[in-house]
């Protein structure tokens, strides 16, 4: 059992590193890529965890959803840390590639989103990638990376390269219709879970299955 220790809390997020809120599909419905090639991702119901490291800064830290943690202290957020050597992984990568960047992911398993339809909480305790921000501390804005303008950043080719999990990615490079849409809204049932997330080359959003909705 980790100790979740109750000091564990550094200060809000740095660098002006944003929440992780992936925006619903409903939220864009007049504004889709329709027919683009999207990456569809598994939407993993578990706890925002995600690590940075500034190169102009050489600094390293751990956040949740809203806020850092301190790496001294036990709690899931700095198990996860030690457990995937996550600290020497991207301290070695930033300052080879000089720069600046956090690896976005999800914290599941151990009884997190403790549901009787999510069958990830009763799994052990792990992460996986999501997404990749890139930012600087120069007041410029920070941005998600894509598959087609960042190659080597972009999240799926950046964890493999980096021997990290990723979310599933359940269909790659597959054009955005509505029968897709459909097919992860409406189609899947109960014990697929939450849903997917739709990465195109400008942006992402989530699809949410409703059967999973209703019962949660």
């Amino acid at each position: 059992v980790i100790v979740q220790d109750p000091t564990s809390v550094l200060g809000p997020l740095p660098f002006s590193i944003p929440k992780t809120d992936e925006e619903r599909i409903e939220n864009f419905q007049n504004n889709l890529p329709w027919n683009e090639l999207v990456d569809v991702t598994k939407k993993i119901d578990g706890t925002s965890c995600s690590v940075y490291y500034s190169h102009e800064k050489k600094q390293f830290g751990v956040c949740g959803r809203n806020c850092e943690y301190d790496l001294t202290k036990s709690n899931n957020f700095t198990h996860i840390v030690s457990k995937y050597s996550l600290k020497y992984c991207l301290t070695n990568f930033c300052e080879q590639n000089h720069i600046s960047l956090v690896l976005r992911g999800e914290l599941y398993g151990d009884g997190i989103q403790n549901r009787a339809n999510n069958l990830h909480c009763t799994q052990p305790l792990q992460w996986a990638i999501f997404s990749i921000y890139l930012f600087s501390i120069d007041g410029k804005q920070g941005r998600y990376t894509r598959r087609k303008t960042d190659n080597l950043f972009y999240s799926i080719k950046l964890a493999e390269h980096l021997n990290l999990p990723h979310v599933p990615v359940i269909e790659s490079q597959v054009p955005l219709t509505q029968q897709l849409i459909d097919k992860y809204s409406c189609e899947v049932d109960l014990s697929f879970g939450e849903g997917v997330v739709i990465q195109h080359d400008h942006g992402s959003f989530k699809i949410i299955n409703k059967k999973y909705d209703a019962k949660n």
